[in-house]
């Protein structure tokens, strides 16, 4: 008899969705000011160098989200289901977070609380930065990519969805049910926008440009838009040039390639 291999099968969106809802649930269970979690957790974040978890706040804030959607596929239909994510997460969260306006750590741990960047006091659930980054491994999940390319990128987009989701506690901004929720619906928010997308994707300008334009654009607001305290303008500066090399490159390759061959 020979050994079956374990794998999680993102293909059926029961299981994406089923993902998406243990994340809420485990949220909302844990749900209200949890301090002597913060605490333990803390405890673990605190032995690392605070650079660390600006470096990932960056990734739960938009440019960074979207830095990482437009280095892991060239599809044009990507920048049309991150724009309808973009729209779909940010009404959701404006109104969760004014129907909730639960306190943030800050409020009452005034003493005890490591914060990185700037003291937050309201406004607590859900976690933005944890929506954001998982709406990111929701989109690129579900998106029509073939399967070598998606096993590339599910491993390290889980380990910065959960990496920004303990930064978020790191920097004192959320507490831990906060960053369940965010990422909840994040992955549930992604997979929505991905499949409106597809079932539309015949009806959108199918233009190579599109993807290239999108990542010139980008690299110019990673160098340009003020960050929050909490986030690395060092490594925003890093992408926006890494971006801007690699659309460089690709573009003198493309050029290279048209051109007629000499003897």
């Amino acid at each position: 008899m020979t050994k079956q291999k374990f794998s999680l099968n993102f293909d059926q969106p029961y299981f994406i969705l089923s993902l998406a809802g243990l994340f809420i649930g485990l949220g909302f269970l844990l749900s209200g000011p949890q301090i002597e979690l913060m605490q333990r957790v803390q405890g673990l974040t605190v032995r690392y160098p605070d650079e660390l978890w600006r470096c990932f706040n960056l990734f739960g804030h938009f440019l960074g989200a979207a830095f990482l959607v437009l280095m892991m596929t060239r599809e044009a239909v990507a920048v049309f289901a991150l724009a309808l994510a973009t729209i779909l997460g940010a009404m959701t969260i404006r109104l969760l977070k004014l129907g909730f306006n639960e306190v943030r750590p800050a409020a009452l741990m005034p003493d005890e609380l490591h914060v990185i960047g700037e003291r937050l006091s309201q406004h607590a659930m859900p976690s933005g930065h944890s929506m954001t980054i998982a709406i990111v491994f929701g989109l690129l999940v579900s998106l029509d990519l073939n399967r070598a390319d998606r096993s590339k990128v599910l491993i390290p987009l889980l380990m910065m969805v959960f990496g920004v989701g303990l930064a978020r506690i790191a920097s004192g901004a959320h507490w831990p049910a906060d960053v369940l929720v965010g990422i909840g619906l994040g992955v549930f928010i992604g997979f929505l926008s991905a499949r409106l997308t597809l079932r539309q994707a015949h009806r959108l300008p199918k233009r190579a440009w599109l993807s290239s334009l999108s990542r010139l654009l980008l690299a110019i607001a990673l160098l340009l838009t003020p960050l929050p305290p909490s986030h690395s303008r060092e490594a925003a500066v890093v992408l926006a040039l890494l971006l801007a090399s690699l659309q460089c490159l690709q573009w003198y390759s493309t050029r290279r390639s048209t051109l007629p061959n000499r003897p």
